[in-house]
């Protein structure tokens, strides 16, 4: 499958990445980790435009933020407006568009398919359609308060303007907070069985100090752009669930300790980023003696160089014969990494 390609391509153009941090190389290889739910068999995916929250009569947030201190000399307006709901769903539509499209792993229905056959889903896989997703918003819960803290500044005399003297008023503050919770599901089309879903709430604030010195009558900051914020992290964490994704690890070589000088050769070759010359050198030095930095580092570079089960093979043999921890770690983190890999391989 053509889809199946790029994203390979994709790993492998990523595979071997040499980052110099002082005189320590590091080496930085890429390997897949497979999403929460496999949705191998259901990559034509037909997305329906996010459903805004419907705000009930006595939700809907006051056009004026509440003084609680009841002695603000400015009146605010809120920093909800009217169809702020709206606006927010539209944004995470298009963040929903924008994560699916980047994944590479889906193919998509254009605009309006799903939305057209939402209450019949049959029609979407007749079109080639295996399942369909629905985004919406749960809740939205927007506060927003005036409250007063009696601050003390110093300020220049009356008297002598040479001469500070603490002065106490009272200073007015907006307070903000936005409660969201978005849910997503994706369901076969063909019989509207749930394959996968998920809930994400949170809350965010702001506070912001009124000036005084501005009109008797203002307007509080939007809280759209703390909306977005979360709406945003919502829609991030949706894809990583649903389709496998590429992770980076970096190490840095084991230091040439105890001492060989005939493996500092290798060192040199990976700071250049001659990885199959440094590979050869330190497997020399450690079959010739049993130098433990070369065991690790060429495990490692095989690794890097796409030969994983190799550096595994070379690394329990070595563990066994060393029982060295920093090759048990390195062991066993590298087998975690290929089980992940050979997982999410399975969901192409």
């Amino acid at each position: 499958m053509k889809l199946n390609r790029v994203f390979l391509y994709v790993v492998v153009l990523a595979i071997v990445i040499l980052v110099l941090s002082g005189c320590a190389t590091r080496i930085t290889m890429s390997y897949m980790v497979p999403a929460t739910h496999d949705m191998s068999n259901y990559r034509s995916l037909a997305i329906a435009t996010a459903e805004p929250y419907r705000f009930r009569p006595f939700e809907i947030p006051s056009p004026y933020i509440e003084d609680m201190s009841g002695t603000s000399p400015v009146i605010v307006y809120s920093g909800s407006r009217v169809g702020i709901e709206k606006q927010l769903a539209s944004y995470v539509n298009e963040q929903v568009m924008k994560e699916a499209r980047a994944t590479s792993y889906f193919t998509l229905a254009s605009s309006g398919v799903a939305d057209r056959y939402l209450n019949r889903p049959s029609q979407l896989a007749d079109q080639g359609y295996e399942a369909y997703m629905r985004v919406w918003t749960d809740d939205l819960e927007i506060d927003e308060y005036i409250y007063a803290k009696e601050e003390t500044h110093r300020v220049p005399s009356a008297v002598d303007p040479s001469i500070f003297v603490e002065e106490s008023a009272l200073v007015y503050y907006i307070d903000q907070e936005v409660r969201l919770a978005f849910s997503w599901e994706i369901r076969s089309s063909r019989n509207d069985a749930l394959l996968a879903s998920d809930t994400y709430s949170g809350r965010t604030s702001r506070t912001t100090e009124i000036d005084l010195s501005g009109d008797a009558v203002q307007s509080a900051p939007s809280v759209l752009p703390l909306m977005r914020d979360m709406g945003s992290r919502f829609t991030s964490s949706i894809f990583s669930q649903i389709a496998p994704s590429v992770k980076n690890v970096s190490f840095s070589l084991m230091k040439n300790d105890p001492k060989n000088r005939r493996a500092e050769d290798a060192y040199e070759a990976a700071k250049d980023g001659n990885l199959v010359e440094a590979l050869d050198t330190f497997l020399r030095e450690w079959k010739r003696r049993d130098h433990i930095p070369s065991l690790y580092n060429a495990a490692l570079i095989m690794e890097a160089l796409g030969d994983r089960d190799e550096g595994i093979e070379l690394l329990d043999e070595g563990w066994k014969d060393t029982g060295n921890v920093k090759i048990s770690r390195l062991l066993s983190s590298m087998k975690e990494r290929g089980a992940l890999d050979s997982e999410a391989q399975g969901q192409l």
